[in-house]
Parts: C-alpha cells; sequence; structure tokens
C-alpha cells in the first residue's frame, strides 16, 4: 500500500515536471493575437522564428472537409488590417484551392488535402501565410482510397517579413 502511494505521488510528479519543462511561453503581440486564431480554436499553440520576426500559431478547429470559411474569416480579419491577397504567378494554380497528395515525410503516409492562401500588407513589407489541412490514414495497397468525413482541420497562420517564394524547382533528370 505505502509502495503504491508513493509510485502515484512520483508519477504526479514526473508528469508535473515534464508539463512545465515542455511547456515554454512563447509570448506573440496583442495585435497578432486578435487576428490569429478563428471561434472555436482548440489546442492552440503560438510560435515564434527568426528572432521573433515571424509569429505564428497552430490549431485544431472541428469544420468538415473542405469547407473554406477559416480563410474567409482571415480575409475579412486581413482586409480590416489592410492587407490584400498576394501569390506568386508561379504558384496562382494551388491558391485557395484543396489540394491533396501522400505525405510521405510522415508517419503512415497520411493522405492530405491542403488548401493555402497568403496575403501582403498595404506597405508591401509584411506577408501572412494560411495553411489549412486534413489528414487520412488509410491503407495504400488499396487500389481506390475513398477520403471519408473528416472534421479535424489543422490550421497554420503567421505573419512574417515580406519575401517572395522562390518557384518550384523541377526533378533533374536521370541519365
Amino acid at each position: 500500500m505505502k509502495t503504491k502511494i508513493i509510485r502515484t505521488f512520483l508519477a504526479i510528479h514526473i508528469t508535473i515536471f515534464f508539463v512545465l519543462v515542455g511547456c515554454k511561453e512563447v509570448t506573440v503581440s496583442e495585435d497578432f493575437k486578435k487576428i490569429s486564431s478563428y471561434i472555436g480554436a482548440q489546442k492552440i499553440k503560438y510560435y515564434t522564428r527568426n528572432d521573433g520576426l515571424t509569429e505564428g500559431v497552430s490549431y485544431h478547429v472541428e469544420l468538415p472537409y473542405a469547407t473554406k470559411e477559416v480563410l474567409e474569416f482571415y480575409d475579412k480579419k486581413l482586409a480590416k488590417e489592410g492587407y490584400k491577397p498576394y501569390i506568386e504567378e508561379y504558384y496562382k494554380y494551388a491558391d485557395r484551392v484543396w489540394r491533396t497528395f501522400i505525405d510521405g515525410t510522415e508517419k503512415g503516409e497520411p493522405y492530405v488535402a491542403q488548401l493555402l492562401a497568403s496575403w501582403i500588407d498595404s506597405a508591401g513589407i509584411k506577408r501572412a501565410n494560411l495553411v489549412l489541412r486534413y489528414y487520412w490514414y488509410a491503407d495504400h495497397r488499396k487500389s481506390t482510397v475513398t477520403l471519408g468525413p473528416n472534421d479535424d482541420m489543422h490550421v497554420d497562420f503567421q505573419i512574417m517579413p515580406f519575401m517572395k517564394l522562390p518557384p518550384p524547382q523541377r526533378p533533374q533528370q536521370q541519365r
């Protein structure tokens, strides 16, 4: 009995230790927080990159695949802040449309439906990027895979200094 109490006590303290060590407070600006998350966002994680020049947030929201509600939310919020939609000419085929692919970099190689959107501020010095994703884990050995209902949208939104994205690289031909 005494051993069980000690194990429980240690388990609780070890868990608290790992939670506290793993959770580092990330400070983002109040302006960013005002426009960063869709209503009903869950598992919200703010982040910064490039010494704080890039502010971002990732979260999940419960919306059915292939809604554009979150995109419309950011269109309205960013328009009020003076941003307008922006995309490089060579990426216009993938702008604001759902595209699907197999993500070979993720464990289980999920099927992914992804929507990308970008905006530029009126001064041309900041760029906002939005990535919406849904994941399906399926048996790739089947000849046809049906992407069933899914309401777990993964959202990543960031504001960074403006930079033009480089054009896509063509794979080199084997000789």
